[in-house]
């Protein structure tokens, strides 16, 4: 025996009353909303009133070049050695602890050299602010 198989319907939905809706709403909203009137608030905006920085008379400045190289106030040092950049930051600082130390140090040679140079700089008795 042969059964009917039944036909599916397609379903259409009707975009026809959403559409309108929608505009209903955009035209309502235009027409109550006001563009000449602007609202504007008044704000006090606070000051700061912190502690200016230090300012710092003398500075120790400390490069480390590509080849590991260090120069303390633009001076090459001779060898790689730590100790004899502990040495000349020592005699350039005059054992003063007050001075701003800036160490520098390129990409190439952050690992190797940039490292040793903070733990000198730590020995030598500068913080880090």
């Amino acid at each position: 025996m042969k059964f009917k198989r039944s036909q599916v319907e397609d379903i259409h939905i009707n975009l026809t009353p959403m559409i309108d809706c929608s505009l209903f709403i955009l035209v309502f909203l235009l027409l109550s909303t006001s563009f000449n009137q602007f609202s504007r608030m008044n704000l006090t905006l606070p000051e700061a009133q912190g502690v200016p920085p230090k300012a710092y008379d003398q500075k120790v400045e400390v490069v480390v070049d590509a080849s590991g190289h260090y120069s303390v106030n633009g001076q090459a040092l001779s060898s790689k050695e730590v100790a004899d950049l502990n040495t000349a930051i020592k005699q350039i600082s005059n054992d003063r602890r007050d001075l701003m130390l800036i160490d520098c140090g390129r990409r190439e040679s952050f690992s190797s050299g940039c490292d040793s140079c903070h733990g000198c700089c730590g020995t030598t008795g500068f913080r880090q602010h």
